[in-house]
């Protein structure tokens, strides 16, 4: 596995751990909510990048596909300051992560009204949270085994 892509995967880990952590309080179902929502955003990055494209841009004797390595690569190439970060990552999940898409959007609608519209939360929907983020994260994570052989792959490449 890349640096890159274990460090995406230790800071899904990070902000879950916060989660539970946070939920263990049993005071603030909004920032467990929120740390649920960000932890998923790692884990989806972890699972779509790095993503392979169509070169669309190429030039003569380029080849016809290209490897974008992380997110913000993918954004500063194919968005303007005008998109939204969130809308972006949606679309890739609707096309690369279509067995969870609907629970990314519900979590996404859930954290937005945590942060910005209902501040008065309900333990209930930090619950619901926690259950999306388990789904999310089954979803993009391999299983404990493959990461082992494929790290036995990488080490016995060098």
């Amino acid at each position: 596995m890349s640096q890159q892509k274990q460090l995406r995967l230790d800071q899904a880990k990070h902000n879950e751990e916060l989660c539970i952590s946070i939920d263990a309080m049993g005071k603030f179902p909004d920032w467990v909510i929120t740390t649920a929502f960000y932890a998923a955003i790692h884990y989806l990055k972890f699972k779509i990048f790095p993503l392979t494209v169509e070169n669309t841009k190429r030039v003569e004797g380029e080849s016809g596909i290209k490897i974008i390595a992380t997110f913000e690569d993918y954004f500063a190439e194919y968005f303007n300051s005008k998109d939204s970060r969130h809308s972006a990552l949606n679309r890739l999940v609707k096309t690369y992560c279509r067995d969870i898409a609907v629970e990314y959007k519900m979590l996404f609608d859930i954290c937005w009204s945590a942060r910005y519209t209902n501040y008065a939360v309900d333990p209930d929907l930090a619950i619901k949270a926690k259950e999306i983020l388990g789904l999310i994260k089954t979803h993009c994570t391999p299983p404990v085994k493959a990461v082992a052989e494929v790290d036995a792959e990488d080490s016995s490449q060098k």
